[in-house]
């Protein structure tokens, strides 16, 4: 029994082709058929994090070598499991800076299923099995503003020669005097328990939540997030001003809440207004009903995340199904994925500077831009972090 972020359909593995996030692009086909162990593994990943780009690519490229080479990790562990004759891989990477932070699985033969970069604090990977089907969870322990503790579990399941991130959620927070949490008791191939408590007190009532498996979104969805919405209430009643390491600024406690919401599987699922979801953190500000104009041929009106300490932002904005992109913006769009759900996309390019990207999302009656805009000298080294949130973006469609 589990007690206790990416990738969320077929359209994402396509998002992480195009920016290289999962990096699960490198010619497999072009591999021989070797058949890898654990130590010869070990030893290519440690050559990847001191900067060997061959041994990076090796490994589909987990390692963003366009960061300061860093190996001073806190915790490298390779597990494996095995899917009938197949053995199947996966590495954790734990640092200090969780920009580096990197939990990928592969198969024998070294053939990329997935990458996960959008994993924070202390992490502990377990390989579980339900029935026939192979699981394998992560836990991640993080402090945020260093006030409340908070616990996220993700599940990736793997079938053979694929592996899927089908649950991501909060598990518990620990605030100074009280502290919740939520438990798997129970899951199956169609759907997952939950039990909720407030566990300082004795004889508090506990909740249920079910999270049932959508087969087209490939995933667990709970439809109404009952811990998360126990969560935010309790933060929204919060008196942060009486404690030690007080919060007493509304903006500081709003970015508090916005942090919690989005750093969730279902971040802005708990909007009316928003029928996106967008993985994105409390660094960045989150503008309602702005007028966007700036690099565009004319005005529309959106949501724009600022981040001020990197100096960038990203506006997202829906327009009608039957416009296109190009009725905004003056740079092409060569790049596009296939399918009912489908992304178009610029290459990067300069402008001034900035580094400008622009991005179009179709999905049956809905359709969105997105503007991503961020310094020119300092865009390669934070460009792991404007990829992952692009690549957290998702119509509900």
């Amino acid at each position: 029994m589990l007690n206790l972020f990416v990738m969320k359909n077929i359209y994402y593995l396509f998002l992480l082709f195009i920016f290289l996030i999962a990096a699960c692009n490198s010619e497999d086909g072009d591999k021989p058929k070797t058949k890898f162990h654990s130590n010869q593994i070990r030893e290519i990943t440690i050559e990847a994090i001191k900067g060997n780009e061959d041994k990076n690519n090796l490994i589909s490229g987990v390692i963003d070598l366009s960061l300061p080479v860093n190996q001073n990790y806190n915790k490298f562990q390779i597990d494996s499991l095995m899917l009938g004759d197949k053995k199947y891989y996966s590495i954790l990477l734990e640092y200090s800076n969780p920009i580096y932070n990197r939990f990928a699985i592969y198969n024998e033969h070294l053939k990329c299923l997935l990458i996960d970069k959008s994993i924070n604090g202390f992490l502990f990977a377990n390989n579980f099995k339900v029935g026939n089907h192979n699981f394998i969870s992560l836990i991640e322990n993080f402090l945020t503003k260093d006030t409340v503790e908070i616990q996220r579990l993700s599940i990736y399941s793997i079938k053979e020669d694929s592996a899927e991130t089908v649950f991501k959620n909060f598990t518990k927070a620990i605030f100074p005097n009280e502290e919740f949490s939520q438990a798997i008791k129970f899951i199956s191939d169609n759907f997952i328990s939950t039990l909720i408590r407030q566990l300082n007190l004795n004889t508090d009532p506990a909740l249920l939540d079910t999270f049932f498996y959508d087969q087209k979104q490939k995933k667990y969805i709970s439809r109404e997030l009952k811990f998360e919405s126990l969560i935010l209430g309790k933060i929204n009643s919060y008196n942060f001003s009486t404690k030690k390491t007080a919060i007493n600024k509304l903006a500081d406690i709003e970015l508090l809440r916005t942090e919690l919401a989005n750093t969730s599987y279902h971040s802005n699922n708990n909007s009316e207004l928003k029928d996106y979801s967008i993985d994105i953190d409390s660094t960045w500000q989150e503008i309602n009903n702005f007028s966007i104009t700036q690099n565009l041929k004319r005005e529309i009106k959106g949501t724009r995340y600022v981040n001020n300490r990197l100096g960038a932002t990203i506006s997202v904005a829906k327009i009608n199904a039957t416009d296109s992109a190009e009725s905004y913006f003056d740079h092409p769009l060569p790049n596009k994925t296939t399918g009912e759900y489908y992304v178009r996309f610029s290459n990067a390019f300069e402008q001034g500077k900035s580094i400008l990207l622009f991005v179009e999302h179709s999905c049956k009656d809905k359709k969105y831009i997105i503007i991503l805009e961020a310094p020119k000298f300092t865009y390669e080294k934070n460009k792991n972090i404007y990829e992952n949130i692009l690549n957290s973006f998702f119509i509900e469609c």
